[in-house]
C-alpha cells in the first residue's frame, strides 16, 4: 500500500480537516453549486455573522449572507470563476444576522 494510500484510508485527512475547522478564526463553509446553499459552515465563522453554530446556516442560500444579494449575471460570473481557477475570491460586504455590515474577503 503506498503512502497515499495509507493517508486516505487512515481517517488522516478527514481528522486533518476537521483540526483545521474547528481551530480557525476563519469563516470556511462549503456551497452546494446547484443551489448555492451551505451544506456546511464551521461554528466559529457561523459566530462572525452572528448565529450559534454552523448548523444554523445550513440550506441558506450563501449569497443571502452578503448585503447586496448578486443578480443572475454576477452569479453566472462567479461561476465561471470558480470553474475556471477552481474558487472564488473577491472583497465583499456581508451582513450578520442582526443587518450589521462588514467587509472581508
Amino acid at each position: 500500500m503506498s503512502e497515499a494510500e495509507i493517508y486516505y484510508k487512515s481517517g488522516f485527512r478527514e481528522a486533518l480537516l476537521q483540526a483545521i475547522s474547528k481551530n480557525t478564526f476563519d469563516f470556511l463553509a462549503v456551497v452546494r453549486v446547484s443551489d448555492l446553499k451551505f451544506v456546511f459552515v464551521n461554528e466559529k465563522g457561523a459566530k462572525l455573522f452572528g448565529y450559534e453554530n454552523g448548523n444554523d446556516l445550513l440550506n441558506m442560500f450563501a449569497p443571502d449572507l452578503r448585503k447586496k444579494v448578486p443578480d443572475k449575471r454576477a452569479l453566472k460570473a462567479i461561476d465561471q470563476e470558480i470553474n475556471l481557477k477552481g474558487y472564488y475570491f473577491d472583497e465583499i460586504e456581508y451582513i450578520t444576522r442582526d443587518r450589521k455590515p462588514f467587509w472581508a474577503h
